[in-house]
This record gives C-alpha cells, structure tokens and sequence, in this order.
C-alpha cells in the first residue's frame, strides 16, 4: 500500500494506490489500510483509491458496513438517479455538457449521508472528473473576503423546491407515494413546510443551518447547496426558460436567506469565485473509487464527453436534529 499525493491523479487530494494491482479486492484493500484511509479523510476530506480494480457495483457494496454504516437510500431527490442495485445509483443523470457546481449532499433535507463511495465503471474520454473542494477552506476564504455574508448564513438559509408537473422531478418520485396528505404529514414530521398550489403544483420550504461542525474533528465547515439551488447558477438560456416557463417565484429550485429575502446574484458569484479557487477535479481511471466526508467536503462534477458511469452509495445518516445549530428547523 502506498499513500500518496501524486501530481499525476491531482495534486491536493491523497491518493491509496494499491502497487498497480487491478485484481486487488476492494473491500479487502480498506479493511486492510483504513487507518490510513480514514487519516487522509479527516486530512483532505476525500481520498482516491487506485489499483483496486473496483468495476462494478458489488465493488461498493460492502464499503459502507466497513466503515461502520448501512447503505442509504436515495431520498429527497433534487437530481435524477437511476437505481442500480439496493444501496448503489448512478450519479447524478446530469447532460454531459453541463458542471454540476459544488454542493454538499443532502443537506437541503432533515437528514443527509456523512460518507459518499464513488465507483468509476467507464471513464469519460475527456472531462468529467469529479470535482470537490474543502468545506473548511472555503468557510475561511469567505470569512475573509465576505464576512458580512458569512454572518448572515449563520442564521440558517431557506431552500425552497416547487415541484410541477411533466417538469424535472414529480412529487410523487420524491416523497415516494401518491397521497397528498401523506405528503404534507411526511413534511410536517421532518421539518419542511409543504404548500399546494392548484391541483398538481407542490411547494415546500425548510430552514436548515449553511454552515455546521464536523462530528468527529469539531472543525466548522461550509455545508449547504447555497450555490447548486441558486437560479444564478443555472446555465443562462435555462433560467430564462424556467423563469419565463415557471416564474421567478416557482422555479423548480431556489434558496433564500432564512427571513425569505432573496440572496442577490452577485453573493452567488462570490461565492462560485471563491470556491473555484480551491476545487480539485479527479480525473477518473476505470476501476477507481472515490470516498467523500459529505461535511468535510463539498464535490460536483466537470462536463464531459464520450460515455460516462460513475456508481454512488451512501452511509452514515445524520440528522439536523442531533446538530446543535440553533437554528430552527423549518420555521
């Protein structure tokens, strides 16, 4: 085993190579070198495995029991995933020509995964790395250069999701079921404020912390998806499709601060600055997988060309209930 950070892979995110040996069972490799694994996670917040021949989905079948988990379901879905097998999806069924911009997984919902297992079954033939930055070094750049900003997410933001019909994900997909009183009784129970408008139009809000500490380190981290439900974001021609489509109060996606009023593009901007300074793309070889520490770091995805099939699993549910944040949840 060796631990590296090879220029070659990228130059910031640790690298466990397994001597070159593609035939090197995967959950036998983690087992064996987790105390170096779970170094370089707390160190960098995500760590590439190499060499350990990781091709299909079995390969990520047991990482989560190794570290401690239970696979978790997809749930809440902001993004469209296929299922693959129990525990395992696609990422993100994004177009190949568009970046994924930064977000923390989940964390839009009441709970979300503290790990994330990436597994690369075909790799893109030019792109499509993905991308991930640390969520402490960017919480420090933005103390410095936007302290006023940073003062006022730590009242919380609000995401807001309306969901319409034959337009991205229905509600249906999301919640799981039908019924639109079981909609708003699972929104009640967790935290989100649910709205129907008209007969088919869903929408909810919820007030969740921006910013939150590490459970195990204590260090304070940037964790939102400020910038991934931000219209701002959005590819130009898009918005101005979905604003004349939807209007700008209904849009599919959007995020405020936690009194409702709207964050101004230029934060946005800001904050898409910043973080592009610090992201880190790993470029995909068929056979590697990635872990990420979901509040640690935050990760996205470069477009791409050619084909592409990245596996996700999930482990380690936490919830904004167990988070001493003071912020309330969903009020």
């Amino acid at each position: 085993m060796a631990l590296s950070k090879n220029p070659s892979v990228s130059p910031e995110i640790p690298c466990v190579e397994a001597a070159g040996n593609d035939s090197v069972d995967i959950l036998d490799f983690v087992s064996e070198n987790m105390v170096e694994i779970q170094e370089a996670l707390n160190e960098a917040g995500s760590v590439l495995l190499r060499g350990c021949g990781a091709r299909t989905h079995e390969s990520l079948d047991g990482l989560p029991e190794l570290f401690g988990g239970e696979p978790l379901d997809y749930k809440d879905a902001a993004t469209p995933r296929s299922s693959v097998s129990g525990g395992v999806y696609t990422s993100t069924d994004y177009p190949a020509s568009e970046r994924i911009e930064l977000h923390n997984e989940g964390c839009y919902s009441d709970s979300w995964p503290g790990y994330l297992y990436f597994a690369c079954q075909t790799a893109a033939a030019g792109g499509g790395g993905t991308t991930v930055a640390d969520g402490r070094r960017l919480l420090g750049a933005l103390e410095k250069s936007a302290p006023e900003l940073i003062e006022r997410l730590r009242e919380g933001v609000t995401y807001v999701r309306t969901f319409h019909p034959r337009l991205g994900i229905a509600w249906q997909d999301s919640f799981g079921t039908e019924d639109r009183d079981e909609v708003v009784a699972s929104c009640e129970r967790r935290g989100l404020r649910a709205h129907w408008i008209g007969e088919d139009v869903l929408q909810t809000k919820a007030t969740w912390p921006a910013l939150t500490h590490h459970p195990e380190t204590g260090e304070e981290c940037w964790f939102n998806q400020v910038v991934a439900f931000h219209p701002a974001a959005l590819p130009v021609d898009l918005r101005k499709v979905l604003t004349r489509t939807c209007g700008q109060d209904m849009l599919p996606k959007t995020v405020t601060y936690a009194d409702d009023s709207p964050i101004p593009d230029d934060v946005v901007e800001h904050v898409l600055g910043e973080a592009h300074k610090i992201t880190i793309p790993a470029p995909w070889r068929v056979g590697d997988v990635m872990i990420v520490d979901n509040i640690l770091s935050s990760h996205g995805r470069e477009p791409y060309t050619g084909e592409r099939r990245v596996l996700v699993s999930m482990s380690h549910e936490r919830c904004w209930d167990a988070v001493a944040s003071g912020v309330g949840h969903g009020n």
